[in-house]
């Protein structure tokens, strides 16, 4: 309950605060993917470290998954925020 409470407040938030140009559901779905990212490589954080050969809770890892956040995401946002949304 109080990860879809989550999921739900962040869906809001990025609704209100950011210009988007998605639908509710394609904000809704980066949101909940991007937090649903987020939340598996912090709480298996050893398990992926240890697949990339980085030390857990290191700043190399911290970097990865930055890095493969930004990746992974940054795209998907730029075209929401433009209203160029591909399908």
């Amino acid at each position: 309950l109080h990860i879809q409470n989550f999921f739900s407040k962040t869906t809001r938030t990025f609704i209100k605060t950011i210009p988007l140009q998605g639908s509710d559901r394609d904000i809704a779905f980066f949101t909940h993917s991007f937090n649903t990212l987020v939340m598996n490589y912090l709480a298996a954080g050893t398990y992926y470290a240890s697949i990339l050969g980085l030390e857990p809770g290191s700043r190399g890892y911290f970097n990865w998954v930055k890095d493969a956040l930004i990746f992974l995401f940054l795209p998907r946002l730029k075209q929401l925020i433009s209203g160029k949304i591909k399908k």
